[in-house]
């Protein structure tokens, strides 16, 4: 079990929906909190979260961030 709660496999690379909605939500929280006003408050934001990095596709990551 990974910091999710979810047991079994990782999923997130099998799945072009999956990126597809990691990109739209990295879009818009980047959208949001790039802006000016929130220059001093958010300064960073790690894009792949992701404990279980030895089950992923390494490659895959890489190229989707």
């Amino acid at each position: 079990m990974d910091n999710s709660g979810k047991r079994g496999t990782i999923g997130w690379q099998h799945s072009e929906t999956n990126l597809e909605v990691t990109q739209n939500t990295l879009d818009y929280i980047f959208g949001k909190y790039g802006q000016e006003q929130f220059q001093d408050t958010v300064i960073g934001i790690e894009i792949v979260n992701e404990p279980m990095m030895s089950s992923l596709n390494i490659t895959g990551v890489l190229q989707f961030t």
